[in-house]
């Protein structure tokens, strides 16, 4: 699933999380992209900041952004 969390005009960012099916889906990653307009390709995503979390962690993160 991703989903545009921020939007000034200029400026997007985006966040995803996604089971990765390579690991029989026991993991997951959460990456934050953004976009510019004004950038040399403003269709272009910039990966911010990409981790690899555990079933474990997984539910640490729905429990801190209050979605369990």
């Amino acid at each position: 699933m991703k989903k545009l969390i921020q939007d000034t005009g200029g400026f997007q960012l985006y966040a995803e999380f996604r089971p990765i099916e390579a690991l029989n889906n026991q993991q997951y990653e959460l990456k934050f992209t953004t976009k510019w307009a004004d950038s040399k390709n403003p269709d272009e995503e910039m990966v911010k900041a990409q981790f690899i979390l555990n079933d474990e962690a997984a539910d640490i993160l729905w429990k801190l952004i209050g979605t369990s």
